[in-house]
């Protein structure tokens, strides 16, 4: 048969085997800054829901001050 210079039989699972945990930390990341922002967002969604019930209940109340 024809002889093989070099035998890349197995370089493929080599190759596979040191980029997955690569892989792995990118996916990781990919995760943690998502999630980072969904609750960077919820927490900024309260805020402005919060803001916005205590500008509608201001002038409802009677504890603001006399005008001048």
């Amino acid at each position: 048969m024809y002889a093989r210079i070099g035998r890349e039989e197995g370089q493929q699972i080599i190759l596979v085997s040191l980029m997955l945990p690569i892989l792995l930390v990118f996916v990781g990341l990919v995760i943690d800054v998502g999630n980072l922002y969904f609750h960077r967002r919820t927490a900024q969604n309260a805020a402005d829901a919060a803001a916005v019930a205590g500008s509608v209940q201001l002038p409802l109340s009677n504890k603001c001050a006399p005008p001048h």
